[in-house]
């Protein structure tokens, strides 16, 4: 739980990750079921079998210290060039693994189509820490 709340903390003070989605799609706010700890974890595993290593993705990223629209290039798993830092996919799942760990509320949503990623992350204020939440919105994911 330590962990995750300094994970959360290190995010809203300045880190930027990255999120990522599926295949290619547009206007993905909202779009998804919502998930348990249980279903994101098949669906990271499902993602480390078989998701894409190149991509960019487009997505919203809400806190109280940091934000705004992004588009990321991914590179064997890893941000690259202008657009690093940020979540890459496997950022966003861990993202979402450690809102599940702490004591802030937690809403996650996948995508529908395989590989299944996560299309929307909050996470609210872990008790103890003004101004902790983030909500990640992806908006658009092309594979190369």
């Amino acid at each position: 739980m330590r962990l995750a709340t300094a994970a959360l903390a290190l995010i809203c003070s300045g880190i930027t990750l990255l999120t990522a989605g599926c295949d290619s799609f547009d206007g993905l706010v909202g779009a998804g079921a919502l998930v348990s700890p249980a279903e994101l974890a098949a669906a990271r595993a499902d993602w480390d079998a078989d998701g894409p290593a190149d991509y960019r993705l487009r997505y919203v990223q809400s806190c109280f210290c940091e934000g705004g629209e992004r588009t990321i290039t991914v590179r064997d798993g890893v941000a690259v060039g202008e657009s690093a830092p940020g979540f890459t996919v496997d950022d966003l799942f861990d993202l979402a693994a450690a809102g599940f760990a702490s004591d802030a509320p937690v809403v996650v949503r996948l995508s529908a189509d395989a590989p299944r990623l996560p299309v929307f992350v909050e996470i609210g204020d872990p008790p103890g820490i003004a101004d902790g939440a983030i909500r990640v919105e992806v908006t658009g994911f092309e594979t190369d």
